[in-house]
């Protein structure tokens, strides 16, 4: 067989590319990984350092003008321990402390309309209506009687199900529990905690008092983001309309 020059060079200048390419693919993969790290890095740091400053606040009693905070810091510490308690005693998923809040939760949304059968049974048609995506919602949508009970039960589970399977949740959960082990990170995590159910009980004190009931107020940090629309809706009362309480509840379903 005759030597071919042309298609030597052609097959080097392929091979040259491929190489190129794959050595492109490895460099963004490469930055992309360290790049990851040094977040994960950054907000470690930064709930570390939030644990330190709220250790150093602890000991503000020593400082006049001070007891408020120290005793603030008191009764907030004395919360996380019972809601990490609540979450523990028989675990996150078998016991389910998501599944308190994400009841409390609708609970407290659907509060206003709970005797207004025709608002439901509108909310229940919406949603079945829009849920052909979401094979579970849908299911226990449309399986469920329209009676107000059923109604509440059903959207309560399917609520459950979306925010369980959120890996932001679980991982909230994870980080929780893994900064057990060092002092100064898990005193960040309560920092946040404090601050996102101190901002909760400004905000929208009926689902406040109800998570504080159950000892689970300072686990609201992890699950504000899914909350945030429907706190404002709870907020509002009879005054939301039936578009207010759906979306509140489609965004749990779709967010991602």
């Amino acid at each position: 067989m005759k030597f071919d020059s042309n298609n030597h060079e052609n097959a080097i200048q392929e091979a040259q590319r491929i190489l190129k390419e794959a050595q492109i693919d490895f460099a963004l993969r490469l930055e992309k990984a360290v790049n990851g790290v040094s977040e994960v890095a950054e907000g470690t740091v930064h709930t570390i350092g939030k644990g330190v400053q709220r250790l150093f606040w602890r000991t503000s009693y020593f400082f006049d003008g001070y007891e408020d905070v120290n005793q603030r810091i008191n009764r907030e510490d004395i919360r996380i321990i019972r809601a990490v308690g609540a979450v523990f005693s028989g675990g996150v998923f078998d016991n389910n402390a998501i599944k308190k809040i994400s009841k409390i939760y609708i609970e407290k949304l659907l509060e206003p309309y709970a005797s207004n059968e025709p608002f439901l049974n509108r909310l229940h048609e919406k949603l079945v209506s829009s849920s052909s995506k979401m094979t579970y919602f849908a299911s226990k949508l449309i399986t469920s009687k329209l009676t107000k009970n059923a109604i509440i039960s059903a959207i309560t589970e399917s609520i459950y199900v979306a925010v369980i399977n959120k890996a932001f949740i679980r991982e909230g959960f994870r980080k929780l529990g893994m900064s057990m082990t060092l002092a100064f990170q898990f005193y960040g995590y309560v920092d946040k905690a404090s601050v996102s159910a101190s901002k909760l009980k400004r905000e929208c004190p009926a689902l406040y008092w109800s998570l504080y009931a159950d000892n689970l107020e300072m686990l609201y940090f992890i699950f504000e983001p899914l909350f945030k629309k429907g706190v404002s809706v709870i907020q509002k009362g009879k005054t939301s309309s039936v578009d207010d309480v759906y979306e509140s509840i489609i965004e749990i379903i779709g967010y991602n």
